[in-house]
């Protein structure tokens, strides 16, 4: 069915409803500050499906540089060494 066709089989006091939600949601959507909409926008992208899979990415490529860094001798992962090297009186 049509949405036309199915707006057809409805009552005048539904179409009223409608239209006065849809004018409604257009004020609202016109008071949008720029800050909000740049704060909708980062949270779309941080819950998407490519933020999900960068991030899985970017752990197994991080797991994957400190078993090199094991192999090659590292005593520490890459991590610690730059802490370490941050806060010279807190080192274990």
């Amino acid at each position: 069915m049509q949405p036309r066709e199915a707006s057809a089989n409805l009552s005048s006091t539904t179409k009223d409803n409608l239209e006065l939600l849809s004018k409604f949601r257009d004020g609202e959507d016109a008071q949008i500050s720029g800050v909000q909409l740049l704060i909708e926008r980062v949270s779309d992208f941080f819950g998407s499906p490519a933020y999900f899979a960068f991030a899985i990415a970017f752990i197994i490529v991080w797991m994957l540089i400190n078993a090199w860094g094991a192999h090659a001798g590292w005593r520490s992962g890459p991590i610690a060494r730059v802490s370490a090297a941050a806060r010279p009186g807190l080192e274990l």
